[in-house]
């Protein structure tokens, strides 16, 4: 799948408008005064810590408190992109800029607001696209596949495929692929399937690698978090228990968002194999936990789960 085609695919996915250059990349709303003079190393880096600043707020406090922070980074970063710059910083900047609008469509999504998260994933892809680190372009397809795989995940299984097929993707973010790609396969119905990329990114896991400098949060917890629940996804239920009650005490304050989902994961786990007690309890925590942290998705997923186990 060409890059042109990919982009059609998304666009069909996620519901959104076609985009022309420039003016459409800023987005409905999102508008920039524009960067006058040189862009060089200078801005290129705060664009690169911009997006550590925010990757670290959306993890620890939420997407309901990153969001708007996050979107008015965005806004200036993209102003950068029609200035003057030398050939290989643009293609550095690209890529930089598609990574925080990755992020900025991650905090949007977790704080509840999909329609932009879906416009800000679209410009996240195409900007990636004209960019030089082929780790940042899977990354969105990744979270993009997030989006739609409820809902299409023969759609999310084609979107992480292509992602895989790039081979100079490093192998944590392979790992990362494979692990998502296994929950894709197994809520389209493959098992088999499913079963064989979790292998794989457990494979990749163990053989770790060098982690991308914007790619922090790509972390052994992370990749051992997305495998567990895809196993639990392919109805492996034991191995998922066994791995989320390893997991959970190793998930620090930084990951507060993270670490609730993983007590919701648990919690639906063992209301599934009929351990309510246990369900109830995790419950109860997952409810505490949240208390700390702004997330839409997240505390959709504790009503849900609370009706289930008090019902």
């Amino acid at each position: 799948m060409n890059r042109r085609e990919l982009l059609a695919v998304t666009a069909s996915l996620l519901a959104g408008p076609a985009m022309s250059d420039p003016a459409a990349r800023l987005l409905d709303g999102l508008s920039t005064t524009g960067h006058t003079g040189q862009v060089g190393r200078t801005e290129l880096e705060a664009v690169q810590q911009t997006t550590a600043v925010y990757t670290a707020m959306d993890l620890k406090f939420g997407g309901v408190v990153t969001a708007d922070l996050s979107r008015s980074a965005l806004n200036w970063a993209v102003g950068l992109l029609d200035a003057p710059m030398r050939d290989d910083t643009r293609a550095a900047l690209h890529s930089a800029v598609g990574a925080l609008a990755d992020r900025t469509a991650w905090t949007h999504l977790d704080a509840g607001k999909t329609h932009s998260a879906r416009k800000l994933s679209t410009l996240a892809l195409k900007t990636a696209d004209s960019g030089a680190d082929p780790d940042i372009r899977a990354h969105v397809l990744l979270n993009i596949a997030t989006q739609v795989g409820e809902t299409f995940p023969r759609g999310a299984v084609n979107l992480v495929g292509s992602a895989l097929s790039d081979r100079r993707v490093c192998s944590l973010e392979r790992a990362n692929l494979h692990a998502a790609m296994g929950r894709h396969l197994a809520k389209s119905g493959d098992r088999q399937q499913a079963l064989h990329h979790i292998r794989k990114a457990e494979a990749l896991a163990a053989t770790g690698g060098e982690t991308p400098e914007w790619a922090g949060f790509l972390t052994q917890n992370h990749l051992n978090s997305i495998i567990a629940q895809s196993l639990a996804t392919a109805g492996e239920h034991t191995e998922a228990i066994r791995r989320f009650e390893d997991l959970l005490p190793r998930i620090g304050d930084d990951r507060r968002r993270g670490r609730a989902g993983r007590m919701i994961d648990l919690a639906e786990l063992y209301a599934t194999t009929g351990d309510l007690d246990r369900a109830k309890f995790l419950t109860q925590r997952a409810g505490g936990a949240l208390r700390e942290v702004g997330s839409a998705r997240t505390t959709a997923r504790l009503a849900a789960l609370r009706s289930r186990v008090e019902a």
